[in-house]
């Protein structure tokens, strides 16, 4: 399913997220007859601690902890103040005036933790940590290269021959797209 998720990796979760979950209940599906229930529920665990806390924003986990409009308004803001204090860090580490980036941006994710705890009751807070299981070192775990799609032409190229991303590797590429109407 990469190539399918990569078309719409710029779409809104609006314009996109109900393909996405088809092709993601399509690749669930042929999981069903290789993986056991159990091995099931743990890919279920490693996917939400994989996704972070953004994944309390996601309609299933809000609706399985029962969260009220409130409380998921609240979790994206604090979602959003570690977004920007993240951000920030980043700047400072352009810049060259943060000597202990990882350490920051640690803390940061910490606080942010324990906020979203002090969010959720103590039921809610149960439950979630039932719903991300053991904890799992991801830090080794590479992202995948998924290779951009073809470039595919509609009408004829003007002021060059038709360009492949074959022949355009290596190259650093400047595309201009004109309309016509």
């Amino acid at each position: 399913i990469d190539g399918p998720l990569w078309l719409w990796r710029d779409a809104t979760p609006e314009e996109g997220g109900e393909r996405v979950q088809v092709l993601i209940a399509k690749a669930k599906s042929g999981l069903n007859g290789v993986l056991k229930q159990e091995q099931l529920n743990r890919l279920d665990q490693i996917v939400l601690q994989a996704q972070g806390p953004e994944a309390l924003c996601l309609p299933g986990v809000a609706q399985r902890l029962s969260l009220s409009s409130d409380k998921k308004k609240e979790i994206r803001e604090t979602i959003e103040s570690r977004r920007k204090e993240l951000q920030e860090l980043s700047e400072q580490v352009k810049k060259g005036s943060e000597k202990d980036p990882q350490e920051k941006a640690a803390k940061i994710r910490e606080a942010e933790h324990e906020q979203l705890l002090l969010i959720l009751t103590e039921s809610q807070q149960k439950q979630w940590a039932a719903m991300l299981g053991k904890p799992i070192d991801l830090s080794k775990v590479e992202l995948s290269n998924i290779k951009a799609p073809e470039i595919v032409t509609a009408d004829e190229w003007i002021n060059s021959e038709p360009l492949t991303l074959e022949k355009l590797r290596g190259r650093v590429v400047a595309l201009h797209f004109w309309t016509f109407g």
